[in-house]
């Protein structure tokens, strides 16, 4: 029996149900009926504002499984803005992309909507949110809010272009981009959503199902968040597309025959790219080859340190003449962040061999750019995660410079050691000490957090 694409499926029940001069009375109507005098917020900053049960049991209502797509696509057509509204999320908490059209359909509509909360800094009752200051929003710019969230994820400028490369897919890597968005985003992230999104991939055709892989195993987030893949996973479908893909990649080509996959300048893609191309080259040794090594010291790469750092891995003889000479090429105002990242991968190439080198760094670095966190801290954080940097951080600690290390530094140490060791060996009111107005009390307190960070070196360095 030949399938009957489901536009065409809304579409004939669009005409059935409008060929009255009422909507029918469905479940679905009877529902978001109920519910319209209860919603008070209806936006997406809503849903990500601040926690209020108040709130969440009206959107969870309008994500409930059994509100069928079509009777939601009749209501569209409500002649309540209110209805037409929550007739739009219940829609989006379907994560079906084929009702974008219908949606987009509204995006000028200026019929008064639900607000939204404004953004303010104060605390706010979480128990009365309709109290809550907030912004006036019509039914267009909820529908346009739902669209634009494709838009941006696919690096598209119009819906109709959009629309022309997507209605007829099956899938499409934004689609599920969004998804696993929206499982990061949830106030509780299950981990059965990322399973049903890995099993949807698993069916997917080569070569769109590895490089959906791995995309979102390695799209940006910077919280803690359900990641998709595991690194051997990630590994294992790089393999399969093999080495002449990731040059392609590392080269920003792609070929699939997915639109979102296709190469643009869009701030989302190029943040994705760069952090799937940093993978590969992170993982040099087993995803490219030491006749590379040319490649990945061309000049056209020379902005980008992982290149360098690819390059030596895959030419351990010559590692540290390579990473030397990218040290000195990064000398810009802001390249001590880059310096940071070699200098750790000179550790772990070349080791204690590098040890003054990579300690003279780090007491002659840079505070950074302002707010943004330093480049010493950069190295920390790097350093923290690996078990074979703890030789280095103990020379860090024992160097003579140490007692005039600046207080960002001695706090990020503090931290690390804590993790480490699991125990809390500075007290609150040395850490109020060394936040004091006055200097002398600051430098006393400065002076017994350095002679307590020396005092753990046996706890997490034991002796040979």
């Amino acid at each position: 029996m030949k399938k009957v694409p489901l536009r065409y499926v809304i579409s004939t029940c669009l005409l059935l149900a409008f060929s009255g001069s009422a909507l029918p009375e469905t479940p679905e109507a009877k529902a978001l009926t109920a519910l319209a005098p209860k919603v008070i917020f209806l936006c997406d900053f809503a849903t990500h504002f601040q926690r209020s049960a108040v709130l969440e049991s009206s959107w969870k209502a309008l994500g409930d499984p059994s509100l069928q797509t079509p009777n939601l696509i009749q209501l569209l057509k409500s002649p309540n803005p209110k209805i037409r509204s929550l007739a739009i999320f219940a829609l989006s908490r379907k994560n079906d992309p084929r009702v974008l059209m219908e949606i987009a359909e509204l995006r000028a509509d200026r019929s008064p909507s639900y607000p939204c909360p404004e953004p303010v800094a104060q605390p706010l009752p979480a128990d009365k949110p309709e109290i809550w200051p907030q912004v006036a929003h019509t039914v267009g710019e909820l529908a346009t809010e739902v669209v634009g969230q494709y838009l941006n994820e696919s690096g598209y400028a119009n819906f109709s272009d959009y629309w022309k490369d997507h209605k007829n897919r099956n899938y499409s890597l934004s689609w599920f981009a969004l998804r696993l968005r929206g499982v990061w985003g949830s106030r509780d992230p299950h981990r059965s959503d990322i399973d049903v999104l890995r099993r949807q991939i698993a069916a997917l055709p080569t070569p769109d199902r590895q490089w959906t892989v791995l995309w979102l195993g390695t799209l940006p987030n910077p919280n803690d968040v359900v990641r998709p893949y595991t690194p051997f996973e990630l590994v294992r479908n790089a393999s399969e597309l093999g080495h002449e893909a990731m040059i392609g990649l590392l080269n920003g080509q792609i070929k699939s025959a997915d639109p979102d996959l296709r190469a643009r300048q869009d701030f989302v893609y190029s943040e994705s790219l760069q952090a799937l191309q940093t993978f590969v080259l992170k993982g040099s040794s087993q995803l490219l080859a030491e006749t590379d090594r040319g490649f990945l010291l061309q000049e056209k790469f020379s902005p980008f340190v992982w290149y360098p750092i690819a390059a030596a891995q895959l030419d351990r003889k010559s590692a540290a003449s390579i990473l030397h000479a990218a040290f000195q090429r990064f000398d810009g105002h802001l390249d001590d962040y880059n310096r940071a990242v070699l200098a750790m991968a000179l550790w772990n190439l070349e080791g204690q061999r590098e040890t003054r080198f990579i300690l003279d760094w780090f007491y002659n670095a840079s505070m950074g750019a302002g707010l943004y966190a330093t480049p010493c801290h950069v190295f920390l954080r790097d350093a923290e995660e690996q078990e074979k940097a703890k030789p280095l951080i103990a020379a860090l600690i024992r160097d003579p410079r140490f007692d005039s290390l600046e207080w960002n530094s001695l706090d990020d140490l503090v931290w690390m050691i804590r993790r480490w060791t699991r125990r809390d060996f500075v007290s609150s009111d040395v850490e109020n000490q060394v936040k004091a107005d006055g200097v002398a009390v600051r430098d006393a307190g400065l002076a017994k957090y350095r002679r307590r960070i020396r005092a753990t070196i046996p706890l997490w360095l034991p002796a040979k």
